[in-house]
């Protein structure tokens, strides 16, 4: 229910444009469901962009990559496949192993791992040009 002017009405929206929430009343059914939801395995991309973000890949590697390859480190980390399995920190401290085999955890933990991994490399070559930049001066 939202309300406009003090008139209200019933509309749908998808869940995945859903930037923010508030709640005025912290009783309110709606509230407490949508607290309960967060914490439960419905919530597979939550958890596995927190996953990949806190203990995906070797970002200094992926730097000095990006310094040392430049787009084709960029163009081979796009084209690699990273899951859980494949990062030893994530193996051994996420909490959320036993979803590691949910299709949906899984495109989440990619998405994340890569666009972690191409921004270090990104920054990576970013810095090699602009020091080549300075040097030839």
């Amino acid at each position: 229910m939202l309300k406009t002017r003090n008139k209200p009405y019933t509309t749908t929206i998808p869940a995945d444009e859903i930037h923010a929430i508030e709640f005025e009343n912290t009783q309110d059914k709606v509230y407490t469901d949508y607290l309960q939801r967060l914490s439960t395995t419905e919530n597979l991309c939550l958890k596995a962009r927190h996953d990949a973000t806190n203990f995906h890949g070797k970002q200094v590697g992926h730097f000095f990559l990006g310094v040392l390859f430049g787009p084709f480190a960029i163009i081979g980390t796009a084209l690699a496949n990273p899951t859980p399995y494949s990062s030893s920190n994530t193996l051994l401290l996420s909490t959320n192993k036993d979803y590691f085999s949910s299709p949906e955890y899984l495109i989440c933990y990619r998405k994340r791992a890569k666009g972690k991994l191409i921004t270090m490399e990104a920054l990576g070559y970013f810095t090699y040009l602009m020091v080549y930049l300075m040097l030839s001066n």
